[in-house]
């Protein structure tokens, strides 16, 4: 998958209701996957999950503010 794939999904979504209703029915990341595919878009449903995990580990190291491990001398 190419971010600019990804990109272009996400924009048509907000922009095309339609699409929006289309995606938003879609049951799980396979399908959506499936979906995105059938309509032309280069990402599969391992992509996607592959951006969900990246999100959610940015977002805990983002709000996690953990210190630094002080050196152990």
């Amino acid at each position: 998958m190419s971010r600019h794939e990804l990109l272009r999904l996400i924009k048509d979504a907000k922009q095309l209701d339609g699409l929006s209703r289309q995606l938003h029915r879609c049951a799980s990341w396979q399908e959506l996957g499936r979906t995105a595919q059938q309509l032309g878009y280069g990402i599969s449903a391992e992509d996607l999950s592959t951006v969900e995990q990246q999100s959610k580990a940015a977002d805990f190291l983002r709000e996690a503010r953990l210190r630094p491990i002080a050196r152990l001398s």
